[in-house]
């Protein structure tokens, strides 16, 4: 009954979700040559075979499952894979990404029409779902189709379970119509269970079997040069109200270390621009990357407001904050990234996103949560002093990174064995479509 209340909910206001997509173009988080697509219209032609479709809400979920459909890719020459998101930025990044035989959409807006001609042209052959970005007219529309779903990186917090066992019915049918459950912590398995999901496998988070972020190795050898082995410290994936923490941050570091240089990384690039005042108003020296500015003696920070360069910023230095952490409602960002190129992992405490992640980090000692601001610097400035402690804390989250890579294994195991994988849907069709 709920789900039907969705489902007219949703036609009802298809007027409105229209208005809503046409001022995000306006607001430019749309890409207007591609709005149709949210309307459920295909922009290419299905390619005949087997098609699997993997979503992901944006960039750190469409990363964390391109290890098993590179793995897949390689393994099955005749699938082709659909890839959907619902951010420009996850669009840009997963152009230069994708592998052959593997295109991007973006997701269809969760109304009945929209997710039925959406399905009507691609017909999927099989459904790879990420995290918790779950809607529920694709989902049973989907699933009334026959089509396996499978979703990698299941998360189910405290919080989630305590919000779904008011609607106890809706969860149960919504995940149940998935056939495995990957979930990304023992911890969100048990949630599951209970609230009635028994196919929730426990594999660990698919996130640690990714590869390190690329590095333009011309870019690194001149931006290094450049930094001549100053101090440094990147503070990645930031979002409002943390970046004037940084400020501060780097205020009180100069006071202690006065050449220290402090690299930005926006979780979107688009905004560096509107952070001009904030760095003017400190009286900044700064620089943007987009620009190709140097890294002068005189810069104290700069700016990586382009797309696809986390790796390089990590590769500059050996510090990095994980942000998304110091302000609420985001739930941090994966450390996962800056671990695999050396780095020591801070974060903040609003880490409800990556809980399963962090806590690992956590038990083994290799990364520091810091509360505000002020423990962030004082976090920094004993790093800066202590090349042991830096050193300990980057073997530790390197060896954790490595004894988990073994996560991909488990879940291409476990969808040869339910059948999600098998010789049927992995080989090219001979009849004409």
């Amino acid at each position: 009954m709920i789900f039907q209340l969705y489902k007219i909910l949703t036609s009802i206001f298809y007027p409105i979700l229209y208005l809503w997509i046409r001022f995000r173009v306006l607001i430019k988080k749309e890409n207007p040559d591609r709005v149709h697509e949210r309307f459920g219209y295909a922009r290419l032609s299905r390619p005949p075979g087997p098609v699997f479709w993997f979503h992901g809400a944006s960039n750190g979920e469409c990363l964390s499952f391109l290890s098993l459909l590179k793995h897949l890719q390689g393994k099955y020459p005749d699938i082709h894979f659909l890839v959907t998101s619902g951010t420009l930025t996850s669009a840009k990044l997963l152009e230069r990404l994708l592998p052959t035989r593997a295109f991007h959409q973006f997701l269809p807006l969760d109304n009945s029409g929209c997710v039925k001609r959406f399905l009507n042209h691609w017909e999927p052959t099989a459904v790879f779902w990420t995290e918790s970005d779950l809607w529920p007219n694709l989902i049973h529309e989907t699933s009334k189709r026959n089509i396996p779903m499978t979703l990698l990186n299941g998360r189910l917090s405290e919080k989630s379970l305590n919000r779904w066992k008011i609607l106890p019915s809706f969860i149960q049918n919504l995940l149940g119509q998935f056939k495995i459950i990957f979930s990304g912590s023992p911890k969100s398995q048990s949630n599951f269970e209970n609230i009635g999901i028994k196919n929730a496998i426990n594999s660990g988070n698919l996130k640690f079997s990714g590869r390190p972020l690329g590095v333009n190795p011309s870019y690194l050898k001149s931006l290094s040069a450049q930094i001549k082995g100053r101090p440094v410290w990147v503070a990645a994936c930031t979002h409002p109200g943390e970046e004037e923490m940084i400020a501060l941050v780097h205020k009180e570091l100069k006071q202690h270390i006065p050449n220290i240089l402090t690299i930005i990384v926006p979780r979107h690039p688009h905004r560096a621009k509107s952070l001009e005042n904030l760095w003017k108003k400190n009286n900044f020296n700064y620089g943007h990357r987009s620009k190709d500015d140097s890294i002068s003696t005189a810069t104290e920070l700069y700016i990586f407001d382009t797309t696809g360069e986390l790796g390089l910023a990590y590769s500059l230095t050996d510090i990095a904050f994980i942000g998304g952490s110091l302000v609420p409602n985001i739930g941090g960002h994966n450390p996962i990234e800056g671990a695999q190129l050396k780095c020591c992992i801070l974060t903040g405490s609003h880490i409800h996103g990556n809980t399963s992640i962090f806590d690992l980090f956590a038990e083994r000692e290799a990364c520091f949560v810091v509360q505000n601001h002020q423990e962030l610097a004082k976090t920094l400035l004993q790093l800066f002093t202590n090349e042991t402690l830096r050193k300990k804390y980057i073997d530790n989250a390197e060896e954790l990174t490595l004894n988990q890579r073994n996560v991909l294994k488990i879940i291409i195991k476990e969808l040869k064995q339910s059948g999600v994988i098998n010789a049927e849907n992995t080989q090219l069709l001979v009849q004409e479509r």
